[in-house]
């Protein structure tokens, strides 16, 4: 059974689980948060605002921070179940993946958003340059016109920190954007300045998961190949579920089990072919680099069960 209902703001007609009644969705169209009426309710109960008739699935809304990403009631942290007869929109489950059917479902989409991925990329990367530069240049200049080294050396620190701040705010936008490309939700270049909700967890989480990949990384370099295939979707597991820095890791851990040799076979592929690409002078990149960005989405969804946009 299933509750078809349209939002309140445009009018997109919505369809979920009945075991979603009472519970709040996020329409993929506008992105307006409504209410899920009470299964058996008329479609027509919410009169739309716009024109639109086409049916398209729901996806509830994140949890807030630091409570994990299922159903109503479910204890922090846990993993969220998909019902019987299949994996529902916004609900997950781990599931094994495999070598390629992650390529093949990200060529399927690949091939049609390869524009929007180079251009994502590129403004990425340029502001990178920019802040990451730009910002401890302008210090030391300052310091320079005021003939005061001590204070350009200051000023340097100061703005290669808020550049480094900068750099991962437009990295989870970058994120945000690839993860709605792989699903098939409608994006646009807004999304490179929207990672603020996300940006102190994924600080925090990184710099956890940096020393404690360091660490292992001295231990024979194994054990910290391991924890990184371990932990890798820590930062699409705060981005899409909403969860906080320790429920990321142990989702993490828990689908990734079972996966990671596959997780290790990608990572040794992306590896190869970007170097391969970067030869002839580089113009390959302009390929393998889009690519290798969407795949990555394109496995974390594979590997929780939710469908690709090559699936809709």
């Amino acid at each position: 059974m299933s509750i078809e209902f349209r939002c309140n703001q445009c009018g997109k007609l919505l369809r979920t689980g009945d075991d979603t009644a009472g519970m709040e969705a996020r329409c993929p169209a506008c992105g307006a948060v409504v209410p899920i009426p009470a299964a058996g309710a008329s479609a027509t109960d919410v009169q739309p605002h716009a024109a639109t008739m086409t049916s398209s699935p729901v996806t509830p809304p994140p949890s807030p921070p630091g409570q994990g990403g299922g159903a109503s009631g479910q204890a922090p942290g846990a993993l969220p179940t998909t019902p019987a007869g299949g994996p529902t929109p916004g609900r997950f489950q781990p599931a094994m993946i495999d070598f390629g059917d992650v390529f093949a479902r990200t060529w399927n989409i690949f091939k049609d958003q390869w524009g929007m991925c180079l251009l994502v990329l590129f403004l990425a990367i340029l502001f990178n340059l920019v802040v990451s530069n730009g910002l401890p240049h302008g210090g030391r200049l300052i310091g320079t016109i005021v003939n005061n080294r001590e204070l350009g050396a200051f000023l340097s620190g100061i703005g290669g920190l808020v550049g480094g701040v900068l750099s991962l705010w437009i990295s989870i936008g970058q994120t945000l954007i690839f993860l709605g490309i792989a699903r098939g939700d409608p994006v646009d270049l807004g999304h490179l300045f929207a990672g603020g909700p996300y940006l102190l967890r994924i600080f925090v989480a990184s710099l956890i998961a940096g020393i404690v990949m360091f660490f292992g990384l001295l231990l024979l370099i194994v054990p910290g190949v391991f924890l990184a295939l371990m932990f890798w979707p820590f930062y699409l597991l705060i981005i899409d579920r909403n969860v906080g820095v320790v429920d990321s890791f142990d989702i993490a851990r828990r689908i990734t089990d079972g996966n990671k040799a596959t997780v290790f076979l990608l990572a040794m592929v992306t590896f190869a072919l970007t170097v391969v690409s970067a030869i002839p002078c580089g113009v390959g990149l302009l390929f393998t680099v889009p690519f290798f960005s969407l795949m990555w989405p394109v496995a974390y969804l594979a590997m929780t069960s939710q469908p690709t946009a090559d699936q809709r």
